[in-house]
């Protein structure tokens, strides 16, 4: 398969996930930056107690590099090494394994 099928198969396989999780396509206004997560999480705080946080979860196209932010801050980075590896994480993605990641 060529890297235009590739890039049209994650797209797909992106606008799969947004339909399932929110009854609408991805949102490609910014491909740096296209929105896949939010949420309310319990996290421990530096003295060990449980906390709510906001998260949220974006996919760079660009660069394959999935970045996780809690309140705000870069928790995570995940880059995949090529489209065959973002196409087989998209497909079939659930929420809960997304905002656990």
């Amino acid at each position: 398969m060529n890297d235009y099928k590739k890039q049209v198969t994650l797209v797909k396989a992106i606008d799969d996930y947004c339909q399932e999780e929110f009854g609408h396509k991805g949102d490609y206004e910014d491909l740096q930056k296209i929105p896949l997560a939010y949420s309310i999480i319990d996290v421990e705080d530096e003295n060990g107690k449980e906390r709510e946080a906001e998260t949220q979860i974006y996919f760079n196209r660009l660069t394959l590099t999935l970045h996780k932010f809690i309140d705000n801050e870069l928790a995570k980075q995940v880059k995949f090494e090529s489209l065959d590896k973002a196409i087989e994480f998209f497909t079939g993605l659930k929420f809960t394994n997304l905002i656990y990641l």
